[in-house]
């Protein structure tokens, strides 16, 4: 049995694919690749730091899929509460300093 809360960021993506079809993983991976791009161009915007679940898009595109929850987590994102993921502002500041 694997601990979905320690899992590494290979071993929970290993796992959302062979747990869902093709074509929504691929659709997950290019929404979370999205919302990787918003935070690296701007690391002090707190909203795109939040992931809510209660988006309808969020539930369609990441949270509907067996082991998304795992991968998000694995990603460095941390409940806050039932609807609400949030990645922590470790290192943005940082980032944003020295972004080009």
């Amino acid at each position: 049995m694997v601990d979905k809360e320690n899992v590494s960021s290979e071993d929970a993506l290993a796992m959302l694919v062979a747990s869902n079809e093709e074509q929504a993983v691929i659709e997950c991976l290019e929404t979370l690749e999205k919302l990787m791009k918003n935070i690296i161009s701007k690391p002090m915007e707190e909203k795109f730091r939040n992931l809510k679940v209660s988006n309808p898009a969020i539930i369609k595109k990441i949270y509907s899929l067996e082991g998304s929850e795992t991968l998000i987590k694995a990603m460095g994102y941390e409940r806050v509460d039932e609807e609400m993921f949030k990645l922590p502002n470790k290192g943005f500041a940082k980032m944003a300093h020295t972004k080009h």
